[in-house]
């Protein structure tokens, strides 16, 4: 008697289980092949009508699969799946996640899509709506996340298509060397000041010597020069502004229908160290003018010195000298009525200021200024370049603060050529 009571207890107990996890939010996880498929459908989708594939990144899948999870907790499934728990749209929700804007908030490119169902219904369901169609066939968009949660009619997808200023990947279809080229289409890029369509390119190796004599007209796709190496970088221009794409030819592949590799954003630089170098973005064929070292002198030195900052009239260095990674979100330069945001060089490049490498620093210099980049004592690799107008040299003529917050680091004179920084 008492064993059959246990028996119905635990059945009782799987029973529930079953009615909480279909009706109280116990989604399950993340089918990472199902995701995989619909990346490759719509980027043969894209690549089809003439569009560029997108790159898949970390923050747009998050930002789908919470939302996904989300829908799915529901007791019925909501009228409208683009809506959180707190009444927030795509967009909304994209700056909750810290996803970069044009000038506005407002003004940022999001667009989401979803379905219930196999890979074969979502497909056709979103080439037969025109809303849909849009979304995906949107020239804007240059990444992708997808949530793919298995559900009562096959699995509940949500795709998020996004593009970040000055962000332009470049991938590669490892079967022909076709090398896909992204541009900037985004409505609201005009207003904003950073790249704008992209109208020469120009390769360079591994070792930032360049892979074609001259600036190449933009295209839609390129063949991967021969001996171009394991890794290339693109160097982006609109004429006036330039951003760099690093692409690992083994790793930056075009998802496409047949495609083995699922390819996402690299770890955060922490784990990298001076062997992995060779994956790191080059500004130019850089060399280091003995004369420009010799010149420079430090003005203050200070014990266990973090970050150097070496400056002349109209060029300026960030560099770390700490001997590890070095976390540098957060801190700005401030002089004469301007700041400078470290985050700002993370525009013009893609990479993260969390765990920049020992001896890495980034560039600021005169817009005027022609030629290779030259490299600052300490720096063995400037991992962003960024040119500025002429008047808005402010290290040049003005003391300048260094700060992470509202915490003042340091105090630099304009008329020394370096000042060290102790980073708490």
């Amino acid at each position: 008697m008492f064993k059959n009571i246990r028996v119905w207890s635990v059945l009782s107990v799987i029973l529930l289980a079953g009615i909480l996890f279909q009706s109280y939010g116990l989604v399950a996880a993340q089918d990472d092949e199902a995701a995989k498929e619909i990346i490759e459908e719509i980027n043969a989708w894209r690549i089809e009508e003439g569009l560029w594939p997108l790159k898949p990144n970390l923050v747009l899948e998050q930002m789908a699969i919470d939302q996904a999870t989300f829908v799915l907790s529901q007791p019925n499934f909501p009228n409208d799946i683009h809506i959180d728990a707190d009444g927030e749209n795509p967009r909304e929700r994209a700056l909750d996640y810290e996803w970069p804007h044009y000038t506005l908030p407002g003004q940022i490119a999001i667009g989401e899509n979803g379905a219930n169902g196999s890979v074969g219904y979502a497909m056709n369901f979103w080439h037969e709506s025109e809303t849909h169609r849009n979304t995906t066939l949107n020239p804007a968009y240059r990444e992708i996340g997808v949530a793919a949660l298995p559900s009562e009619f096959g699995h509940f997808f949500l795709v998020v298509f996004g593009a970040r200023p000055d962000v332009l990947p470049a991938l590669i279809d490892p079967v022909s060397g076709t090398l896909y080229l992204a541009n900037e289409q985004f409505e609201w890029a005009d207003d904003f000041t950073a790249m704008q369509e992209v109208t020469q390119i120009r390769l360079f190796d591994s070792d930032g010597r360049p892979l074609s004599k001259d600036w190449l007209p933009w295209s839609e796709t390129l063949t991967v020069p021969e001996g171009a190496g394991s890794t290339i970088f693109v160097l982006y221009s609109d004429g006036e502004n330039e951003a760099m794409s690093m692409v690992n030819l083994s790793q930056d592949v075009a998802l496409l229908p047949g495609s083995t590799t699922v390819v996402s954003e690299p770890p955060a630089e922490a784990a990298e160290t001076d062997e992995t170098r060779e994956d790191q973005p080059p500004l130019e064929e850089s060399t280091a003018d003995p004369a420009v070292q010799e010149s420079v002198v430090a003005a203050t030195t200070v014990l266990d010195a973090e970050i150097r900052i070496a400056y002349s009239g109209d060029t300026l260095n960030i560099i770390n000298i700490s001997g590890e990674p070095l976390d540098m979100t957060g801190i700005s330069l401030s002089g004469g009525g301007q700041t400078l945001p470290l985050e700002q060089f993370t525009r013009v490049a893609d990479f993260s200021l969390v765990g920049i490498p020992n001896n890495h620093c980034v560039q600021a210099r005169d817009s005027a200024v022609s030629g290779d980049v030259v490299l600052p004592n300490g720096c063995s690799w400037a991992r962003s370049l960024l040119y500025m107008n002429s008047t808005d040299l402010f290290w040049s003529a003005n003391d300048f603060t260094v700060e992470r917050g509202q915490v003042v680091l340091a105090t630099c004179s304009f008329s020394a050529s370096v000042c060290e920084v102790d980073v708490p």
